[in-house]
């Protein structure tokens, strides 16, 4: 079989507390006071406007119907119209923060399951610790739901093939190790419920269901996690069929195929746990995504998303010189992670292989996007983590197996068993550094840059108000100015076709980290405009806004 098969039944959480299981805790903790931290500034474009369709939508229907648009994260939507009413920043991103919260603990709790305590707690480390987990964990979008939701997934699955659910015919009715914490916890040393396992297989699979459309009404990326769950779930039916009734483990890349092994009520419990997702994706395609508006956005080749994607990975530079290391770190360790997993007969290789680069170059050949960020590949994230975690674990303690059993024999995988520890200290310090800009940062200071403008202006006056790009930042001006006392003196106004009358500030913006503005601009029916002050950003989400104020207006 594919694996060691163990007391899957969720027994773990009731295991001796020791000092790793303390540790992670601690650390989950920490990790949540900074995703609150991250989450305390100004909201930036996008996330605007996921709020202003939740503002105009007038029930839950609208949500989903009436506004098919990429920024219409659809559960995410649904939530900020839910809490509208409340109007603060926090608490808009409040779902992000609980689903970055649940990333976490499921990510430790699959790693402790699959690889052990160390590993648990190394996987705790990255993905708390990564600045573009972090980011969306801490941004009122879909992006964090989709992640929750693919861990979720990844977690229940698992539980099913340890089982060997999907490879013995006499399983049929065992669900039991996913939900036997919530509705059962008496269980007898095989593993099975005391109670109704029937009831617990249509609970399990429900779950998995609902999970996993979550996921895609969170963001169509989660397509990623589905298709690579499914391809898991096939594989390890097939490997598993050939060595149904032994307990050695798969050693060879070739495969079998004895019908005897492939029991029809196995592979219908693949199609029933499968099938109806995947049929949900494609309802969700021609019903939503394929008329879905694409608001637009800077253009990058493919190479530079995949590029600044791996050195957010890694936390090193984002800039095309480190962009090629980055990558091939991340290959590295992926590449290492998935034949490590195979040589010990560990089905998820085919899992991860997927997530991390089939089921994305997939997606990529599929739909052809015009626009692509490496942001909508960020279901992929935890699991090139993960992986990193188990490689990290395995040279540390140094893992071995024989004959089916697994020893444990501290630092003697490799002689510098340090150096797994030394590489994530490094990666974890970038990474923190970038948080530490983040949560210093943010994603802009708009509202302290209009605050600046009104203190500047004369009192009792009107205040004209332009820009170097009214839908960006007219719509970011317009959120930001009613919650400033005073902001009834501005009027912001369009320069689309130039200005019809002189405005007394013009807010300037870039997403470069590197553009250095004109300490003056001339501007067409405006006059001279001299910089008075700049308002960065930590990048990625947000932009820098340069306030010009008017010193001369040209004569007509």
């Amino acid at each position: 079989m594919l694996w060691e098969r163990h007391d899957f039944s969720m027994n773990f959480l009731k295991r001796s507390w020791n000092y790793f299981v303390f540790i992670r805790w601690l650390l989950i903790f920490l990790f949540l006071v900074m995703l609150i931290a991250a989450a305390g500034g100004d909201l930036w474009l996008d996330e605007i406007i996921s709020v202003s369709f939740a503002v105009a939508a007038d029930s839950p229907a609208d949500v989903f119907t009436s506004f098919r648009s990429d920024n219409n994260h659809l559960l995410n939507t649904l939530y900020l119209y839910l809490v509208k009413g409340y109007d603060s920043f926090i608490v808009f991103r409040l779902l992000s923060i609980l689903c970055g919260l649940g990333t976490l603990v499921l990510a430790g709790w699959a790693a402790r399951r699959d690889w052990g305590d160390g590993a648990a707690l190394l996987t705790t480390v990255l993905i708390g610790s990564s600045y573009p987990l972090v980011l969306y964990f801490s941004e009122a979008r879909g992006y964090a739901g989709a992640i929750f939701f693919s861990l979720l997934c990844y977690y229940i699955l698992g539980f099913l093939l340890a089982n060997r659910y999907f490879a013995d015919s006499n399983q049929s009715s065992v669900i039991n190790p996913v939900i036997n914490p919530v509705i059962n916890p008496a269980i007898n040393d095989a593993g099975n419920t005391a109670g109704n396992t029937g009831g617990n297989m249509v609970i399990a699979y429900a779950l998995f269901w609902l999970s996993s459309i979550s996921g895609i009404l969170f963001h169509p990326t989660f397509a990623i996690v589905a298709f690579s769950l499914a391809l898991w779930s096939v594989f390890d039916f097939i490997a598993s069929g050939q060595e149904r009734d032994s307990s050695s483990k798969l050693t060879s890349s070739k495969l079998a195929f004895p019908k005897s092994a492939f029991p029809k009520s196995a592979f219908r419990n693949i199609l029933l746990l499968h099938l109806p997702v995947l049929a949900f994706l494609g309802f969700w395609y021609f019903y939503y995504l394929r008329s879905m508006v694409i608001a637009g956005g800077p253009v990058y080749g493919l190479e530079q998303v995949v590029g600044r994607g791996c050195s957010m990975l890694t936390g090193l530079p984002d800039s095309p010189i480190w962009h090629g290391l980055s990558m091939a770190i991340v290959a590295v360790v992926t590449l290492t992670g998935v034949l490590c997993l195979r040589k010990t007969g560990d089905s998820r290789w085919v899992f991860f292989i997927s997530a991390i680069f089939l089921a994305p170059a997939a997606m990529i050949l599929v739909t052809r996007p015009q626009f692509i960020y490496f942001r909508y590949f960020l279901v992929s994230f935890p699991f090139v983590l993960m992986l990193g975690a188990y490689l990290a674990w395995r040279a540390i303690s140094g893992i071995q197996s024989e004959n089916g059993e697994t020893e444990v024999n501290f630092g003697s995988a490799v002689p510098g068993w340090w150096l797994p520890l030394l590489i994530i200290g490094c990666l974890v310090f970038g990474q923190i550094s970038n948080i530490h800009t983040l949560i210093k940062l943010g994603r802009g200071s708009y509202g302290s840059a209009i605050r600046y403008i009104l203190e500047k202006s004369p009192r009792d006056s009107l205040v004209v108000v332009g820009s170097d790009h009214d839908f960006r930042n007219g719509l970011v001006f317009s959120f930001h100015a009613p919650r400033i006392p005073g902001s009834e003196r501005l009027r912001f106004i369009s320069g689309n076709e130039g200005f019809r009358e002189a405005p007394d500030w013009f807010i300037a913006h870039s997403q470069s980290m590197d553009y250095q503005p004109f300490s003056q601009l001339q501007i067409a029916n405006g006059g001279i405009y001299s910089l008075e002050v700049q308002y960065p950003f930590s990048g990625v989400s947000g932009w820098r806004w340069f306030i010009y104020r008017r010193v001369r207006q040209l004569a007509p």
